[in-house]
C-alpha cells in the first residue's frame, strides 16, 4: 500500500480485481475504498473487452476465423447487462500477440491465499471447487457485500 498511500504524487488510485479481498481486510492500509461491480449495469461494461471489441480485434489480426475457439475457451463473463459478456483483457491481449490459446492470467499473481480460503471454507463450497475442476458447470449466488 505503500505506492498509494505514501505516494505525495498521486492523488487516487485505481485497482481492479482486488477491492472486495481488501474490503474484506486483506490489504490492509487501504481505506476510504468504493466497489464499483461489474453486477452494477452503470459499470458494467467498464470491466473487460467487448465481444464486439475482440470480434474487432481478431479481425484486424486475421483471425476471424477463429473466433468461436477464442469464445469457447475464454468464455467471456456474464454481466448485469443483458446479452453483454465482456472478456478478461490479459487473456485476449496475449491470445492476440500469440495466436496460442492459453491461460494467461495464470501468470499474473500468487494465489495461495485464495486457495486456502477456499479449502478452509464451508463443504459446499470445495464441492462446488471440485465440480469446476471436474470441468462441470456450477451454479452459485454472488455474494457483493463480504462486510
Amino acid at each position: 500500500t505503500g505506492c498509494l498511500n505514501d505516494n505525495p504524487y498521486l492523488g487516487k488510485g485505481l485497482l481492479t480485481g482486488v477491492l472486495l479481498v481488501a474490503k474484506a481486510g486483506y490489504l490492509p492500509g487501504l481505506n476510504n475504498l468504493r466497489v464499483y461491480s461489474l453486477l452494477d449495469p452503470r459499470y458494467a461494461d467498464k470491466y473487460g473487452v467487448s465481444e464486439t471489441e475482440v470480434r474487432e480485434a481478431l479481425d484486424f489480426e486475421d483471425l476471424s476465423a477463429q473466433a468461436t475457439a477464442v469464445r469457447d475457451y475464454y468464455d467471456g463473463y456474464d454481466t448485469a447487462l443483458p446479452n453483454f459478456r465482456l472478456y478478461n483483457p490479459w487473456s485476449t491481449l496475449n491470445y492476440l500477440s500469440d495466436k496460442t490459446l492459453a491461460s494467461y492470467w495464470i501468470e499474473t499473481g500468487e494465489t495461495d491465499f485464495i486457495a486456502q480460503a477456499m479449502w478452509s471454507g464451508p463443504a459446499d463450497t470445495r464441492e462446488t471447487v471440485l465440480q469446476l475442476l471436474k470441468g462441470e458447470e456450477c451454479e452459485v449466488p454472488i455474494e457483493v457485500d463480504l462486510d
